[in-house]
């Protein structure tokens, strides 16, 4: 059965990934490395924000976990198998409430806010580990 993450985007749900090998071949798909600052960051961002780390970045673009299953450590393994080797400062957008529990995920893995892109949305920053 299909579950609709965002209006333009499907999901086919089935079993999930089996392995966490199974679960770094899927989030692959949503590494993307940019080599000119996106424009929207840069607009959103103070200028001297913006020219520190856009840019060359490593954009961790989305990581969602259903809230049936939040609390088992499933978001910290997908995060942390996501940045593995990654060798540069990395980017994030997401909800800009520090109730949030992806904000917390993303704080206690060592992510600072940078900005606001846009109401309700924050642009988060990791430094090189």
């Amino acid at each position: 059965m299909p579950k609709t993450m965002r209006h333009d985007w499907t999901l086919e749900t089935r079993s999930g990934p089996r392995s966490l090998d199974d679960a770094r071949r899927v989030w692959e798909c949503y590494r993307q490395v940019f080599d000119d600052a996106p424009d929207l960051a840069a607009a959103a961002l103070p200028p001297a924000v913006a020219s520190a780390w856009l840019g060359g970045h490593f954009e961790f673009v989305e990581l969602g976990v259903l809230p049936e299953r939040r609390g088992e450590g499933i978001g910290r393994a997908l995060h942390d198998a996501l940045l593995e080797g990654v060798d540069r400062r990395s980017l994030l957008s997401t909800a800009d409430d520090v109730d949030d529990p992806a904000v917390h995920l993303y704080r206690s893995a060592g992510w600072r806010r940078l900005g606001t892109l846009a109401p309700g949305v924050q642009v988060m920053g990791r430094e090189l580990r």
